[in-house]
């Protein structure tokens, strides 16, 4: 048991002088009902051993952490009872004692502080009673000069030279801290190496130009519109001011594309100047009137007949259109083959035909006839 004893002895010693020795600020009294707690009794023997000279003297019960959880005006009284109050486990933050946790006591005597060693160790256990009946070990704490600052190691303005936290902590925000950087965080304070590089261009996913890799719109904006067309420079639909093919685009079909004219392409979209002029007439080669030069027939093609075309010759055919070399020339003179002057080479007559007159033509012969032929 007094091995136990001196063991709390020291661990309690090294406990308080670590966390209040090293500041001037005195503990406060406790207000406060957590909803449970534990009671410890000071005999007249152990209370009087603190001795209590300051009309405001008070006993507090701390926590390993430092945190009061109790405390009892004490001057003038012979005895006196200290309810510690446990955590209350319906909050989050700790507010009390915890199970076991071994209680430490300082005495506030006017402007002294003393840390008070019990004759055997305070270990919190809810709504039990202990007795403290032999006398208490008091030590006055030298207090150093108080340093105020941040105190708390994990905060960002931690300060190692102070003894005193004056609520200055900042908690550490962790992201990006180079204003040059695309996800620069003012909040930040803490850099995490998570800054990505500014990366200018387009980054309008719809735009011609989207870039992937941008994270940074140019200001003004470089992004260019969508243009759906044809986009192949040897199409006949190219479309200049496209920049995106929407597979529209037409093969070039040279050609005559003039309506009117006679070698005219239906199927052709660009002109290579072959367009010939409809020269309407008679295309067909075997016609009388077959004209070379059309290329268009109109329907006025004539069938050839062969025959006399020469008007003047005895055998002029009307109804010829073509001359076979068969005209024969007008020859005049009696075609009355019973006339007296029939001429058998004639093929006109001339209406010089002699009537046939029988009788003696010898004009020496007795019966001559004159009239006779």
């Amino acid at each position: 048991m007094k091995l136990i004893k001196f063991f709390y002895l020291l661990f309690s010693v090294s406990i308080i002088n670590f966390s209040l020795a090293q500041n001037c600020d005195l503990p406060p009294t406790y207000n406060g009902n957590t909803g449970s707690n534990m009671s410890v009794f000071f005999t007249p023997t152990c209370l009087s051993s603190l001795n209590a000279t300051d009309e405001n003297a008070y006993l507090v019960a701390l926590t390993s952490s430092g945190l009061v959880v109790g405390s009892r005006s004490i001057y003038g009284l012979s005895q006196t009872s200290v309810a510690l109050w446990s955590d209350d486990s319906q909050t989050p933050e700790i507010d009390g004692a915890l199970a076991n946790e071994v209680i430490s006591f300082q005495l506030v005597n006017g402007t002294d502080l003393y840390d008070v060693f019990m004759p055997s160790p305070v270990v919190y256990v809810i709504n039990d009673l202990i007795f403290l009946i032999n006398p208490a070990v008091t030590t006055l704490v030298e207090c150093s000069e108080s340093v105020y600052g941040c105190t708390d190691a994990a905060a960002f303005n931690f300060d190692t030279t102070a003894n005193t936290d004056d609520n200055s902590c900042i908690e550490v925000k962790e992201g990006c801290t180079d204003a040059t950087a695309f996800n620069y965080s003012s909040t930040a304070n803490t850099d995490d190496n998570s800054c990505i590089a500014v990366i200018e261009g387009c980054t309008d996913v719809a735009a011609f130009n989207f870039d992937t890799t941008a994270n940074t719109e140019f200001d003004p904006s470089t992004c260019i519109e969508v243009i759906e067309g044809c986009t192949d420079v040897a199409a006949f639909n190219f479309d200049t001011i496209a920049n995106t093919d929407d597979n529209s685009c037409i093969e070039v079909i040279e050609g005559c594309t003039d309506a009117t004219a006679f070698n005219y392409e239906s199927s052709a979209n660009t002109d290579d100047n072959s367009c010939i002029e409809v020269i309407e007439g008679c295309t067909d080669a075997t016609a009388f009137n077959y004209n070379s030069t059309s290329n268009t027939d109109n329907g006025s093609c004539i069938e050839v007949k062969v025959g006399c075309t020469d008007a003047a010759a005895f055998n002029f055919d009307t109804t010829a259109n073509t001359d076979d070399n068969s005209c024969i020339a007008v020859k005049e003179g009696c075609t009355d083959a019973a006339a007296f002057n029939f001429d058998t080479t004639a093929n006109t007559d001339d209406n010089s035909c002699i009537e046939v007159i029988e009788g003696c033509t010898d004009a020496a012969a007795f019966n001559f006839d004159t009239i006779a032929n």
